[in-house]
């Protein structure tokens, strides 16, 4: 164990990556292809945080509930497979960092805290991602694996934990979902929601998570607060 460190684990899109209008021009794209309406970016806002296959999964049960079962799954898989390749082109057209999340993360690391990234989205996308809009950032970074099961299964938070060589305790997980708030409590790590990100507001603070933060500034301010003694 690293001792005496403490350390973040970040949610990716929605949290410290606005991604929506990129996710939503290859989901589009994808069900064009397959015979289906466009979807617009309150639907796909509502849907995203489970990965790209089951949102396009969720894609079809929205857009064709009238197809039997197993027609609904063949065609999910299709558009899955479709999205991803899509998406995989070019998931950054006009991705960016929220404002004030590039200055905290650099503050986070100078005050010594470890730093990862934890997605549902495609493992090989993540890397991509943070390789190249937060170079140097992360010690550690993960998105969904055949052998790690996707959030809210805690698998995935505490292989970043141990990458980052802290117990559980020393944890706090941050993110913007309802997936976030139940990751972290299968986990039994607190839990700090962003009031920024894909879900509103009153759904977060109806959770009751540890923290709430509305912007970067408190979301640094909280970080600190819970790790006082250390850091």
């Amino acid at each position: 164990m690293t001792q005496g460190k403490h350390g973040v684990i970040f949610d990716l899109d929605g949290t410290i990556l606005y991604t929506l209008e990129d996710i939503r021009r290859s989901l589009n794209h994808s069900l064009i292809t397959h015979g289906l309406q466009e979807m617009d970016l309150v639907t796909v806002r509502r849907l995203v945080g489970h990965g790209l296959i089951q949102l396009a999964h969720d894609a079809v049960e929205e857009h064709a509930p009238e197809l039997d079962a197993a027609r609904r799954s063949e065609l999910g898989e299709a558009i899955a497979d479709e999205l991803r390749e899509h998406y995989r082109k070019d998931p950054l057209g006009v991705s960016a960092s929220y404002p004030g999340i590039p200055g905290l993360l650099k503050e986070l690391r100078e005050r010594g805290l470890l730093l990862g990234v934890l997605s549902n989205k495609d493992d090989v996308l993540v890397q991509q991602i943070t390789d190249e809009l937060f170079p140097g950032t992360f010690h550690a970074v993960a998105g969904r694996k055949d052998h790690i099961p996707r959030k809210p299964d805690p698998r995935g938070l505490e292989l970043i934990a141990q990458q980052l060589g802290l117990g559980m305790s020393r944890i706090l997980y941050v993110g913007d979902s309802e997936v976030d708030y139940r990751t972290a409590a299968n986990a039994g790590v607190p839990f700090a929601a962003v009031g920024w990100g894909y879900r509103d507001a009153e759904l977060l603070q109806s959770l009751s998570p540890d923290y709430f933060t509305p912007d970067s500034g408190e979301l640094k301010s909280v970080i600190f607060r819970h790790f006082s003694s250390t850091v």
